[in-house]
C-alpha cells in the first residue's frame, strides 16, 4: 500500500512509531482542531480560572509544560495571553518556527523516555489528544504530576468515539450485518488494531480518564474536577436561542471540516490493522459521503480531567467559573462539568456499557468484518 506522507519517527524497519503523519497537510489541520476547540471552551482552556490562578505573577515565575505541542500554537498563544510565564513545549519532530514570542520555546522530547528531566519545575502541564501517544498511560500520568511545583496543574483533554444526542450512548457503528451503523464510527474503531501493533492501545488511557484524577496520590483530590464535552460533528444541533444556535452550527461545521481532513490520515492505521487497499479506498469514499450528509447526528466523546499538586490553599479564585454552552437554553448540551468522582466514575461506567460486542471486536480484532 502506496503511502508518500512523512511521519515523524519510524522503527528500524521504516515503519512509523507513530500513526499519524507530520506534515503540511496535518499541521494545517490541527490548528484547525486548535480553534475548533477554543470555540467550545471560550478559551485556550478549559479550566481558565484555574490557570489564571495558578500562572499568577505575584510570587516568583511562572513554567508551562505542553506535551505533544505539534503546531506549537497552543504555546505561543499562552506564552502571548502569559508574557510573565515561560512556555515550554515538546514533541518528538518540531515545526519550523519564527517570530515566536521570547518566552516561548520549543524541544524535541519523545515523552515515553520518561520526564524525569522536568521534574518538580511547572506550575502548569498540559496534554491534548494524545491518547495515541503513550505506551504507558498509568505511568505517564504519574511522570507528568512529578513534573508539577507544588501547587502546580495538570490539564488532561481527550477525544474517542462518536456518541448519539443523547451524550451517553455510542453511536452504531457500520457493518456488513448494521449498513444502518456510522462508516466514521467504523473508520475509528478499526485502527486501534493498528495503533496496538505500533505500541499504543488508546483504550487505556481511557480508562485512566474514565477514574478522574480524584485517587492520585501527588494531586490534591479537592482541586480535581472533570469534564464531558459532547461537540456535534455538522451543523445539526438546535437551540431555542438563535445566538447559541448560531454557535453550535459553527461549532459543528469547524469539527465536521477537522474530521474531513483527519480520516485520510490514517491510512498506515489501517495498513496495520490487516485491512485491504481496496477496503481503504471504500472506507475513505463513504466516510466523506456520511460527514456531508446530516442523516447520522453524531457527536464526538471528549473528555477533560485536571487536578493540582499538593501544597496549595485554595482560594475563591480557584472556583471554576461558568463555560459556555454549558446548559440552557440550547436543547443540546455541550459541555458539563463534574466535581464529584462517584459521579464521574458512574458516568463512564454507564457509557462503557453501551459499546456493542460489534464495537469491541473492531477494537481488538485485526481485519474485523473485513470488506472487499
Amino acid at each position: 500500500m502506496a503511502d508518500e506522507r512523512t511521519y515523524p519517527l519510524t522503527s528500524d524497519d521504516g515503519k512509523p512509531i507513530y500513526g499519524l503523519p507530520h506534515d503540511d497537510k496535518e499541521l494545517n489541520r490541527l490548528d484547525l482542531q486548535h480553534e475548533a476547540v477554543k470555540i467550545v471552551f471560550g478559551d485556550l482552556n478549559i479550566c481558565k480560572d484555574q490557570v489564571d490562578n495558578v500562572l499568577d505573577p505575584l510570587d516568583g515565575q511562572r513554567r508551562v509544560l505542553d506535551l505533544g505541542s505539534g503546531t506549537g500554537v497552543w504555546c505561543i498563544e499562552m506564552a502571548e495571553m502569559y508574557p510573565h510565564a515561560n512556555i515550554l513545549g515538546v514533541d518528538i519532530k518540531l515545526q519550523e518556527q519564527s517570530n515566536l514570542p521570547p518566552n516561548c520555546v520549543f524541544e524535541i522530547w519523545d515523552v515515553n523516555s520518561g520526564l524525569e528531566r522536568f521534574y518538580g519545575q511547572f506550575d502548569v502541564v498540559h496534554t491534548r489528544f494524545t491518547t495515541g501517544v503513550f505506551a504507558n498511560p498509568q505511568t505517564a500520568l504519574i511522570e507528568m504530576e512529578r513534573c508539577l511545583k507544588p501547587g502546580g496543574l495538570l490539564i488532561i483533554i481527550s477525544a474517542s468515539f462518536l456518541l448519539s444526542e443523547d451524550r451517553k450512548t455510542m453511536y452504531p457503528v457500520y457493518t456488513k450485518a448494521n449498513p444502518q451503523g456510522s462508516w466514521f464510527q467504523r473508520s475509528v474503531m478499526k485502527n486501534f488494531p493498528g495503533l496496538k501493533k505500533l505500541g499504543v492501545d488508546p483504550q487505556l488511557f481511557e480508562r485512566e480518564i474514565d477514574k478522574g484524577l480524584w485517587k492520585h496520590e501527588l494531586l490534591d483530590p479537592l482541586s480535581c474536577a472533570a469534564a464531558l464535552i459532547t461537540v456535534p460533528i455538522g451543523p445539526w444541533p438546535t437551540s431555542p436561542d438563535t445566538k447559541e444556535a448560531a454557535q453550535l452550527r459553527k461549532v459543528g461545521e469547524y469539527w465536521r471540516d477537522n474530521f474531513l481532513i483527519v480520516h485520510h490520515h490514517w491510512e498506515r492505521l489501517h495498513e496495520a490493522s490487516g485491512r485491504s487497499r481496496s477496503e481503504w479506498e471504500l472506507t475513505v469514499r463513504k466516510v466523506d459521503e456520511e460527514l456531508h450528509e446530516t442523516r447520522h447526528r453524531v457527536a464526538i466523546h471528549m473528555r477533560a480531567v485536571w487536578g493540582r499538586a499538593r501544597g496549595f490553599n485554595p482560594s475563591p479564585s480557584t472556583v471554576q467559573r461558568p463555560l459556555p454552552l454549558e446548559s440552557s437554553p440550547g436543547i443540546f448540551q455541550v459541555l458539563s462539568i463534574h466535581h464529584s468522582e462517584d459521579e464521574w466514575v458512574r458516568m463512564g461506567e454507564e457509557y462503557r456499557a453501551t459499546f456493542t460486542p460489534e464495537m469491541y471486536s473492531f477494537l481488538n480484532i485485526p481485519n474485523f468484518d473485513a470488506l472487499l
